[in-house]
């Protein structure tokens, strides 16, 4: 489960110009959210410039990159749903 003082560093790796991306496992990050609230949560992660990957685990990582993931429900983008 993703914390603060996480998505706190994430952004702020995002300002200093690194892609980032956050894979969860879930279907929401902070699981003790309710449904709303956790949607208000990922369009803030997504509105910083961090991309969001929900219901996913990786599964391989290259030279400082992901290289597999596997699928397990959505991808959330742009504040959106998508099936992935």
């Amino acid at each position: 489960m993703v914390v603060l003082s996480a998505l706190k560093w994430l952004r702020t790796s995002c300002e200093a110009g690194k892609e980032v991306n956050l894979v969860e496992g879930l279907p929401q990050v902070m699981k003790p959210l309710d449904e709303d609230m956790a949607q208000i949560l990922h369009k803030e992660i997504i509105d910083n410039g961090i991309n969001l990957y929900l219901g996913k685990t990786v599964t391989e990582v290259g030279e400082g990159e992901v290289v597999s993931l596997v699928e397990n429900i959505y991808q959330l983008k742009q504040s959106s749903w998508q099936s992935v």
